[in-house]
């Protein structure tokens, strides 16, 4: 079976095709300059005042503690064929009708049905999807579409 990984930003475009293995040794090769490639144009793009050389100085602070409480969570919006994964940061979300009944501090994943909550959607904004992820049945359908 033939794998297919392929990431394009506005900055990075990387594809590696081949087995199992291969692809996912192939990415965790490159993982980390993939993402260090990922802050330094975020970064750039949210703070262009920011000179690149000082920009450079905040990619090589180390990255905070997984322990570390996140200042976003994550929406995962499910259908059959795919998972899109949304980043929301918390100050967004205590701003929103649902900060009154939901405590987003005690959660790290939200997961919604695909174009099931129009309440949802009225309330929240969830911007562009970071990556989008194919389930099993999603899988399948492209195994057979072949």
């Amino acid at each position: 079976m033939n794998n297919h990984l392929s990431i394009k930003t506005t900055s990075i475009e990387f594809s590696v095709s081949g087995d199992t293995v291969f692809v996912e040794k192939s990415y965790e090769a490159v993982r980390e300059l993939i993402l260090e490639r990922f802050i330094e144009s975020t970064r750039m793009e949210m703070f262009p005042e920011i000179p690149a050389a000082d920009i450079s100085e905040v990619i090589s602070e180390p990255m905070p503690d997984q322990s570390e409480e996140l200042d976003h969570i994550s929406f995962i919006e499910c259908n059959d064929v795919y998972l899109k994964v949304y980043f929301v940061t918390r100050e967004e979300l205590s701003q929103t009708i649902f900060s009154e009944s939901i405590d987003f501090d005690a959660i790290q994943n939200v997961y919604v049905g695909s174009g099931e909550n129009p309440a949802f959607d009225e309330h929240i904004t969830l911007g562009k999807a970071l990556w989008r992820e194919l389930t099993t049945a999603g899988r399948a359908a492209i195994r057979n579409a072949q």
